[in-house]
């Protein structure tokens, strides 16, 4: 997997927008610096979570790099204060970043431990997130691959229009979770899957406090779809409002919901990305 690879705006109609590349970032090295997710704010501006590292097994420093809706670079900020190794990112709506990761266990027998926290968007450290509930990671052995239930790090966050950052993840018995911007949990819930081995594989905010949420099934060491099924789930009950469904053979990724309660879904194949419409099943 390419970790500098560009990410491109898709219209409503198919069409390509501009495009945001890692590589037009002042100083990024591709054989020392990587990204590992990009988040999007209300305007339509461009974040990337940059990690730069010293080699293989030395530091690495972690900034939050921000791109306009142009597609131009704007300006870098250093995350500061963070004792553990950021992995996913989101931006709340007054500009403080949400950071989900997990913490750089070292020595065979330590488990990789979940962290989360906010940072002002001068990079200082605002808060250390407490989720109630959250994940505790059984030991690994050192220099592995971590399994699914060991990889606490993995997590989805999408940032809502009231000011809130909504993060689940998709190991142990998933949670949802509501975050202000000081990094209070104003609510939690359990997600219920609909389905045995079900667990959840992306979020995208769907307005009102609800999210939805794209769900696959846990075969083995992964997780993989014969069908895509989508919940529409409030987040202060964890309450299902309405479920979407889509053929295997469509694949993709969740793109937004519309006002109208409509669902638009990203499908990508051989004749480009193609943006599809859903009707709520209830």
């Amino acid at each position: 997997m390419d970790y500098t690879a560009p990410v491109a705006k898709i219209t409503r109609s198919g069409a390509t927008g501009p495009r945001f590349s890692p590589h037009d970032i002042p100083g990024f090295v591709k054989s020392r610096d990587w990204v590992s997710s990009f988040t999007v704010d209300r305007e339509g501006r461009v974040y990337f979570l940059v990690h730069e590292c010293g080699g293989q097994t030395g530091p690495c420093g972690n900034d939050v790099v921000r791109f306009g809706t142009d597609g131009k670079y704007q300006a870098t900020t250093t995350l500061a204060g963070s004792d553990f190794g950021p992995e996913e990112i989101a931006v709340f709506s007054g500009g403080r970043f949400f950071v989900s990761g997990m913490g750089q266990g070292m020595g065979s027998g330590n488990p990789y431990t979940p962290h989360a926290a906010v940072f002002g968007n001068d990079g200082k450290l605002i808060s250390t997130v407490q989720l109630p509930g959250d994940v505790k990671a059984p030991p690994f052995v050192y220099g592995t691959t971590p399994t699914p239930e060991q990889n606490t790090g993995t997590a989805y966050l999408a940032a809502g229009t009231d000011g809130n950052v909504y993060f689940v993840r998709p190991i142990g018995h998933a949670t949802l979770y509501v975050i202000g911007p000081n990094g209070a949990v104003l609510h939690h819930s359990a997600v219920r899957p609909p389905y045995a081995n079900g667990v959840p594989m992306e979020m995208r905010y769907a307005g009102n406090g609800a999210v939805m949420v794209e769900f696959g099934k846990r075969e083995g060491q992964g997780v993989s779809s014969t069908g895509y099924l989508f919940a529409q789930i409030d987040a202060a009950s964890g309450r299902t409002l309405a479920y979407y469904t889509a053929d295997a053979n469509t694949g993709g990724l969740p793109a937004c919901m519309l006002p109208d309660s409509g669902f638009e879904f990203i499908s990508t194949g051989d004749g480009g990305p193609t943006a599809i419409r859903f009707d709520p099943i209830k």
